[in-house]
């Protein structure tokens, strides 16, 4: 175990609200999510939310909304936004956008995103990103939505990168390019994106090895850059 984990897990216990917070990110977050992951991590949150912690409202919200207490976890949202929290608009947004809990509405959802936007959940940058593509809550706007891409792709979503890839392969707002769309499939396909692997399955044929390794090394300069 890292002498960082341990100093986490040692302020955990000793009731530092953070490191608490931190600790239900964890349990919440692991690949395969047992009854005892979240109950571990609703126990967590619960402590960090008792220490001053505002991100574990959040926490508390999501592992309600896992519960399927959508009611509660609006609650908790809600507590969390007045409080300042980035993440917590960014899940009303969404309960908007689906109305789940409340009634559907695309306005709403997109002036929560831009809230939690505001506070610079990643997250929310995207689905704002995605609404000017597709004028849901918002007039279609394909270069607010392509500027703001590019700023969640910073941070590696990889619906982000595979959305600036698009763009690339279709021209218009940027020049057409198959060596540049190539490199940011690429690095969605890194970050696990779904649809990537096919567009580059298809885009590789059109293009010859010269341009996919230029395309490869192109990408793996962008990461050195914004690792």
């Amino acid at each position: 175990m890292k002498v960082s984990t341990l100093i986490g897990l040692t302020k955990a216990w000793l009731g530092d609200g953070k490191s608490q917070a931190k600790l239900g990110a964890y349990y919440l977050n692991k690949p395969h999510l047992s009854k005892l992951d979240s109950n571990n991590a609703l126990k967590w949150f619960r402590k960090a939310a008792a220490n001053g912690d505002v991100s574990a409202l959040t926490g508390l919200g999501y592992c309600s909304y896992l519960d399927d207490n959508v009611e509660a976890a609006l609650r908790y949202y809600e507590q969390a936004n007045e409080q300042g929290d980035a993440e917590a608009p960014y899940h009303i947004g969404l309960l908007y956008f689906a109305g789940e809990g409340v009634p559907e509405d695309l306005e709403k959802a997109f002036e929560y995103y831009s809230i939690s936007a505001e506070r610079k959940f990643p997250g929310a940058i995207h689905m704002i990103a995605w609404c000017y593509e597709q004028g849901a809550g918002v007039e279609p706007d394909s270069e607010k939505a392509l500027s703001l891409w590019r700023k969640s792709a910073k941070y590696k979503i990889p619906e982000s990168l595979c959305a600036i890839g698009s763009y690339y392969l279709k021209g218009g707002l940027v020049p057409q390019s198959n060596q540049e769309a190539y490199k940011w499939f690429y690095l969605a396909v890194e970050n696990g994106d779904e649809d990537a692997p096919k567009e580059i399955e298809e885009l590789s044929p059109r293009m010859t090895p010269l341009e996919v390794e230029n395309a490869k090394n192109s990408a793996k300069e962008w990461n050195a850059v914004h690792s």
